[in-house]
């Protein structure tokens, strides 16, 4: 079986690492395979490239040089929610356990070649709800939204405030620590309008939460996108 990227488009992939040795090996593999490798052996390199290039992956080591994998995952996280971070590590079982938690994958650098190939295809072929290719594009929104907890023993009601919101879903600062999977109940204030919306958690980085919408309609999607896009008019 062929190991070439299958996709509609070239996948980019920002490799984070500061082992010379294992970064051209990766590189040469990775290149083979089809993908468009961006090097940055610094973590202040890793977030340049992606301010301004379009990327599909982060690959990370534990420790990659001046700023730990836990500290650049968490800022990856902070300013691109949904970029898919790759722990490559000789042994990502000793990684902190919140940075297993934010990769989307963990590879072991004993592996085999294929193993961070495999990984990435994995990847790449969720890239819809990828960084820059959602379904539904997000806006830089603040908005107070009532957050319920209902599926947990003890439930909680938290006021929130979002930071980007769109028809797909929204990512907020939350107050308590949810978990990946979680259901909760979310009560958007738009003008006259009060969505009462259940979503799921998809990821959450320090206080930063991403939802996405569970059955909304056609209607709650339209409120939604006009909301959004008059309030960035």
């Amino acid at each position: 079986m062929s190991s070439e990227v299958r996709s509609s488009g070239p996948v980019f992939v920002v490799l984070c690492i500061d082992e010379q040795s294992v970064l051209q090996s990766q590189l040469q593999v990775l290149g083979a395979a089809g993908f468009r490798v961006l090097i940055a052996t610094s973590a202040a390199r890793a977030l340049n490239i992606l301010a301004h290039t379009p990327v599909n992956a982060v690959v990370l080591d534990h420790k990659p040089g001046e700023l730990d994998g836990l500290a650049l995952a968490v800022e990856i996280k902070r300013v691109h929610p949904e970029m898919p971070v790759v722990l490559f590590s000789a042994s990502p079982q000793q990684a902190p356990s919140r940075l297993r938690q934010l990769a989307s994958a963990s590879v072991a650098k004993g592996s085999s070649d294929e193993a961070l190939v495999g990984a990435l295809q994995g990847i790449d072929r969720e890239r819809p709800q990828a960084q820059g290719i959602r379904a539904y594009p997000r806006y830089d929104i603040e908005l107070r939204v009532l957050l319920s907890m209902t599926k947990r023993v003890t439930s909680g009601v938290f006021w929130v405030k979002t930071r980007t919101l769109g028809e797909g879903g929204l990512g907020a600062d939350v107050p308590v620590s949810l978990n990946e999977d979680e259901i909760v109940l979310l009560d958007l204030m738009l003008w006259d309008n009060v969505l009462t919306l259940p979503a799921s958690v998809r990821y959450h980085a320090e206080s930063l939460h991403g939802f996405k919408f569970i059955d909304i309609t056609s209607e709650q999607r339209r409120v939604i996108r006009d909301y959004c896009q008059i309030m960035q008019s």
